[in-house]
């Protein structure tokens, strides 16, 4: 699962970011301030792989953004793990195996979770930029900063609660023109119906509008 992503510029600027994690908002900027500041002083040349105060990162550069994603490790055990604290609790396995060591002697589960595989997500915010790319047609810093709401609907069609939702270039992009073309129509109806209730009011309130 991916905790998070982040969309940085080469100046420190955040230009998208999401959390698929319960965090305070002051939590949340710590860890952005800290993964910036590491990411912006690293090498071209270094492993897209960082090791970062206890948690594991996935960075990767295009043109003048790091892409950045917080994945889980195999160390993120279920006490740092509320939603799966909750599961265990309620006699719920989910993703997490059921393991009896034999040292096990007061009948308590031992609890272990499997990390991401860290080469999948490379790939992955590959495939984040490759839609981009090809929705923008080149994409550029400009375009993230201008259209951001399309960049979070994009995001949201590639990711959903942390997990690959859809790899099908195709698919995403014919999902993000529907929703334009239903924005362009709504746009359309909300401009003619202002134009009617205009001229309404002008037609009720402006004396010998009617005979113009």
């Amino acid at each position: 699962m991916i905790k998070y992503v982040l969309l940085v510029s080469r100046q420190g600027k955040v230009r998208l970011s999401k959390f698929y994690i319960t965090l305070p908002p002051k939590e949340q900027k710590r860890l952005i301030k800290e993964v910036c500041g590491v990411t912006l002083k690293r090498s071209s040349k270094l492993s897209n792989i960082v090791d970062l105060n206890g948690e594991r990162y996935i960075i990767r550069r295009y043109a003048s953004l790091y892409f950045i994603a917080c994945i889980e490790t195999a160390g993120d055990s279920v006490g740092n793990n509320n939603a799966a604290t909750s599961e265990v609790a309620a006699g719920k396995k989910a993703s997490l195996t059921n393991v009896d060591d034999g040292d096990n002697t007061g009948g308590e589960e031992v609890i272990r979770k499997f990390g991401d595989n860290e080469l999948i997500l490379i790939e992955i915010i590959h495939h984040f930029v490759e839609v981009l790319d090809r929705y923008f047609g080149n994409v550029c810093e400009l375009d993230l900063i201008f259209n951001f709401h399309r960049a979070y609907f994009i995001l949201d069609e590639v990711l959903l609660a942390g997990e690959l939702q859809d790899s099908s270039k195709n698919a995403i992009i014919n999902s993000i023109k529907s929703m334009d073309a239903t924005a362009d129509q709504s746009e359309e109806a909300m401009a003619t119906t202002e134009q009617q209730v205009m001229h309404a009011i002008k037609n009720t309130f402006v004396p010998g509008a009617n005979q113009q």
